[in-house]
């Protein structure tokens, strides 16, 4: 009775959620088939499940080499629960089994993703469902061609296409590779695709469904004041931390590089460093100057 009674706060709830979530992912990494020929420790088991779950990207395993499919796909799937909001997919879950939103769901909707004028919570969710998964799916297809010149083979190169549009919509920074980025610092379309997933992730859904929204007949679309200070804000540091990298590397850590290179790493790292947590360029060569940076942008 106590605990229904606590978790009748929205914020607890959410909290509750987070929680059983990482337990639920830890307890799933124990399990032998979820690593190759390793015995993964509880604290290892339970850093990963948290960093997924919270969508952190710090690992202190390789994702990819340490971990099996299964387990892979574990923390493919935490990471889709928690970058999406575990009591959103509970109320998504709902809306499509045709059963109704509970009131406090709804009030905790609009807390999490603003109020947007004169739309429902059950037009929230699937707003939100859809968005995510199209625009997963869209750069599941782009980074597709990119890991099949890579493995020739299409069904590895749909896995490594679809973990890695998820880990960067999301914002987790989860890579298959030991090297996170770095061997695609050159690929134009990857980087494209990589940077634009992140960059939507991190202005959030409220933004997006601003931008996205039909005018009223009687009045031309504006944006809301969040919208455009989360927009100008965003496009504003992203600009600078690309201009400080070139300017602060181009003799350093860039010399030897073509210009497509060094403008590609710049602009990567500018926008992966604020909300991400990949890389294409090792961070230990970069200046003191740089990694200063970083910090103040993330």
């Amino acid at each position: 009775m106590q605990i229904n009674k606590w978790l009748s706060s929205y914020p607890k709830l959410v909290i509750f959620s987070f929680l059983c979530l990482i337990a639920l992912s830890t307890f799933s990494l124990l399990l032998p088939f979820c690593t190759i020929s390793h015995n993964i420790s509880l604290i290892d088991a339970l850093f990963t499940a948290t960093s997924a779950a919270c969508v952190t990207g710090l690992t202190v395993v390789d994702t990819g080499s340490y971990f099996s499919k299964p387990g892979q796909v574990v923390i493919l799937l935490t990471i889709q629960v928690g970058g999406l909001g575990i009591i959103t997919l509970a109320n998504l879950i709902l809306v499509f089994s045709g059963k109704s939103v509970p009131f406090r769901s709804k009030v905790g909707m609009y807390e999490t993703f603003g109020f947007l004028r004169g739309m429902s919570p059950i037009d929230l969710v699937k707003k939100v469902a859809v968005i995510t998964f199209l625009l997963e799916a869209a750069g599941a297809i782009l980074l597709l061609p990119v890991f099949y010149a890579r493995f020739y083979s299409l069904s590895d190169a749909l896995y490594y296409a679809i973990f890695h549009s998820i880990s960067a919509f999301c914002n987790a920074g989860f890579s298959l590779f030991s090297n996170s980025l770095i061997d695609y610092r050159t690929n134009i379309i990857l980087n494209f695709t990589i940077c634009s997933l992140i960059f939507l992730g991190g202005i959030g859904f409220t933004v997006i469904l601003d931008v996205v929204k039909k005018p009223s007949l009687s009045k031309r679309k504006t944006l809301s004041l969040h919208s455009k200070i989360s927009l100008i804000t965003s496009i504003s540091l992203i600009l600078f931390g690309t201009c400080f990298f070139i300017f602060t590397e181009y003799s350093k850590a860039y010399q030897g590089k073509s210009i497509q290179e060094i403008i590609l790493v710049s602009i990567f790292q500018s926008v992966t460093a604020r909300t991400a947590g990949f890389n294409t360029i090792d961070l230990n060569i970069l200046s003191n100057q740089s990694l200063l940076l970083i910090i103040l942008l993330m």
